[in-house]
């Protein structure tokens, strides 16, 4: 799992410095990695970045657009693993 998140964390610095922080790109190599923390049992290095997902995909793509639908539901599911169900 340690090379997986290395690599998450290598595509992401990467489509930063190339792409920008908002990019569309960008911000699924951000899913990516706070996915593979949040399978990693990272919960708290994951919540925050799948609410950054959330947060830009509303900005730049609008509430109702899929990707964003897939942001928030993947902040959802890691709410869950985190055990916050109220």
């Amino acid at each position: 799992m340690d090379e997986a998140i290395a690599l998450h964390e290598q595509t992401l610095a990467g489509r930063q410095q190339l792409l920008g922080e908002s990019h569309p790109s960008t911000l699924a190599s951000l899913g990516n990695l706070a996915s593979a923390y949040r399978a990693a049992g990272r919960h708290e290095e994951a919540i925050p970045l799948f609410d950054r997902v959330l947060a830009e995909a509303e900005q730049l793509l609008g509430g109702d657009h899929p990707f964003t639908l897939l942001a928030r539901s993947n902040l959802t599911s890691a709410y869950e693993a985190d055990g916050r169900w109220n």
